[in-house]
């Protein structure tokens, strides 16, 4: 068993290594913020790694990874949204 779960962590260390970048780029070309985009990168592998036995493997893991990245790079803008709308009402509320 313990030979088992060190080959999955062997190929998981790999498909890190070989989406580290892309998935930087694009989380970055999304949300227009280095901090941000390391943020998201890495939590995506935090998901990817908690549900890697539910990836069904109908696509390539790659694939798989993007959509993660994507997925929370949205919800960060979507947060990041809501802290502006709710800054811009709290200041022009208390600017009268």
């Amino acid at each position: 068993m313990k030979k088992h779960n060190d080959n999955i962590i062997d190929k998981f260390d790999i498909l890190v290594e070989k989406t580290k970048q892309p998935l930087f780029r694009l989380a970055l070309n999304i949300l227009k913020d280095e901090e941000m985009a390391m943020d998201v990168v890495q939590d995506t592998y935090v998901k990817a790694w908690e549900n890697w036995t539910s990836f069904r493997g109908e696509s390539d893991p790659k694939t798989w990874l993007y959509r993660i990245t994507i997925n929370l790079s949205i919800n960060q803008l979507k947060k990041k949204q809501r802290v502006i709308n709710f800054n811009k009402f709290t200041n022009e509320k208390y600017k009268r």
